[in-house]
């Protein structure tokens, strides 16, 4: 979102925006330049954390950014995600985590932070007043238009209701570079639960790079008789190659450690999920689900940038129903229409396609051209797994 519109939203009387630590300079390029070398190590780190919060009511928590392709909007591509909508204590907690952020010392109100500039705000609703009477946003709008009560919203059956959970976040102060590792940090909350898992555990993350700690930490779990099964993004069907690139160099010790490794197709069959007509599929689901009872859903990738770098929050729950779910989810993102197997052959990775019920085994990053195949190649060989 560019400038512009945020100074027009912070217009509204209604609305106040606040960005957390930003770069100051924000007009000249060549400014923007030198702030982002001279303060690389503060401006580096974001905040990843999402959450909605209505009326200290209801709230949703999970990995899902605002943006046309996180609502099947997109018109190349769509993110997969999950998120968990909450009422009760868990709100409250929500809102206290969020007031947290909003009064924190590096988050600046858009107005302090921008230069003073005309008013934009009826240019924008006009634009908006355009985009809601075009054909394209009707199926949107469509399901919307009847207006639908908290009450009416909770009592469908669809959704399963958890009463053990806990809503967790980094504290503010690691985006100031302030914590050592693990110290309050939600990678530290969550890793014993984790490496408490006894039977199974199922990993979502669409960006995993588990460095040497990770795969020696799954590795004991598999040494435990733990089955582990990981699914994150093909290089076909990331968004961001270079975090496949550092993935890439640990999948042979992975699949050594008899972990099991799915990369979701960029082209995946999981049902018509976008409602402008795209297939292609990237995976932005973090989440894991352990033992069919204990679980989590949030923002934290399994990577050295959310361990060390941005701040997250997600939702730790206990509860067998909810588990199950997320189980039959994972079994449909990880079968042979949506996913490529990984085995090893003679100490190289192979990918498992199924072609007319025959198995088929690929020797190259399957779907993926030569240009990317090449980028990922380069930056494997780059010392640049902090920032990944």
């Amino acid at each position: 979102m560019s400038d512009k519109i945020f100074h027009a939203i912070d217009c509204h009387p209604n609305i106040e925006l606040r960005l957390f630590n930003p770069t100051k300079a924000r007009e000249n390029i060549l400014r923007r330049g030198l702030e982002m070398a001279l303060r690389f190590r503060s401006v580096n780190r974001r905040m990843h954390n999402k959450a909605w919060i209505a009326d200290g009511r209801i709230a949703m928590v999970g990995g899902r950014n605002i943006g046309d392709p996180y609502f099947d909007a997109g018109e190349n591509a769509n993110f997969r995600d999950f998120d968990l909508l909450m009422v009760g204590e868990a709100v409250a907690k929500t809102e206290r985590l969020f007031d947290g952020y909003w009064n924190s010392s590096v988050a600046v109100p858009v107005r302090a932070l921008l230069s003073r500039r005309a008013n934009k705000l009826k240019k924008l609703r006009r634009n908006m007043e355009r985009l809601h009477f075009e054909q394209r946003a009707q199926p949107y709008l469509d399901p919307v238009r009847d207006e639908t009560s908290l009450t009416h919203i909770v009592a469908e059956d669809r959704y399963i209701w958890v009463d053990k959970l806990d809503v967790l976040a980094d504290p503010p102060e690691k985006a100031a570079g302030k914590l050592r590792s693990g110290q309050n940090t939600l990678m530290g909350m969550l890793l014993p639960v984790i490496t408490g898992t006894a039977e199974f555990i199922h990993i979502t993350s669409p960006y995993f790079v588990p460095g040497e700690r990770g795969v020696e930490a799954l590795t004991k779990l598999r040494d435990k008789g733990v089955k582990v099964s990981v699914l994150t993004n093909s290089l076909a069907a990331t968004d961001v190659a270079a975090v496949h690139a550092g993935y890439s160099r640990y999948r042979p010790a992975l699949l050594k450690a008899g972990i099991a490794l799915f990369e979701l197709k960029s082209i995946a069959d999981m049902g018509s999920f976008s409602l402008r007509g795209s297939k292609q599929a990237s995976l932005h689901t973090k989440a894991f689900a352990r033992d069919g009872k204990y679980g989590f859903i949030g923002s934290l990738n399994l990577d050295p940038r959310s361990v060390s770098l941005n701040t997250e929050m997600g939702v730790l729950f206990e509860s067998q129903d909810l588990v199950e779910r997320m189980d039959a989810i994972f079994a449909v993102e990880t079968d042979a229409d949506s996913s490529y197997p990984l085995t090893l052959e003679k100490g190289s990775v192979r990918w498992l396609k199924v072609v007319e019920g025959r198995n088929t085994l690929l020797r190259g990053e399957p779907d993926a051209g030569i240009a990317r195949r090449a980028t990922a190649w380069l930056i494997k060989w780059l010392p640049l797994e902090s920032q990944l």
